[in-house]
């Protein structure tokens, strides 16, 4: 008559069968031999123990903050277009239709007169206003959009203070306050940062 040998224990899920001498390897009992009709009933009694289910190793997943990983990339990213921070100018990459990019503009520092970001019910939008042009972008991070204007202005005051070497002899403080106005009107420097500016050369008029 045919045989199997299997696990005799009713509560092991385990119904495969081996040989003569081995053990089962779910539970550790000898395997004992069993008759076919035998052999049928104890795999229906096992039937009835749930097979225990091997838990999946939770893998940790690092949450990155995409506009902030962004930012210290010096990119700034809006729904139509990508603006990129350089030593000494500001690169726009603009999408078009089907998100194809649909062109490239470059401005330098100096040439911008201001920058500035403005809410409404549905969207952020950042406006630059240059000589020659202007660049609008839509769907800025309100935290991004902040340090981007703020970096931007950085960078106008830092361009607006590189003067080169001349002969002309020393600017009067009127010019020195001329200059800081400017600064202001670009929007490169505060209101107060402004008036502490005029208060110092205006010390030095009286």
């Amino acid at each position: 008559m045919f045989r199997l040998w299997k696990c005799p224990n009713t509560e092991c899920w385990w119904s495969g069968y081996g040989n003569e001498g081995e053990f089962c390897p779910e539970c550790g009992k000898r395997l004992e031999k069993f008759g076919l009709r035998k052999g049928n009933k104890l795999m229906q009694a096992k039937k009835k123990v749930p097979k225990p289910k091997k838990e999946k190793p939770v893998k940790e997943v690092k949450k990155v903050n995409q506009p902030q990983t962004d930012v210290l990339k010096g990119l700034y990213k809006g729904s139509d277009g990508i603006l990129t921070l350089k030593n000494d100018r500001l690169e726009l990459n603009a999408r078009g239709t089907f998100g194809a990019w649909a062109e490239s503009k470059e401005v330098k520092y100096s040439d911008i007169t201001s920058i500035q970001m403005s809410k409404d019910l549905f969207k952020n939008r950042l406006e630059i206003k240059y000589y020659g042009g202007d660049l609008i972008l839509s769907h800025f991070n309100d935290k991004v959009g902040e340090l981007f204007v703020e970096n931007v202005r950085n960078k106008m005051q830092s361009s607006a203070q590189k003067v080169e070497p001349t002969s002309n002899p020393a600017a009067s403080p009127m010019d020195e306050i001329k200059k800081a106005k400017k600064l202001l009107d670009m929007g490169a420097i505060t209101e107060e940062q402004f008036e502490e500016i005029r208060d110092n050369y205006l010390k030095e008029i009286k």
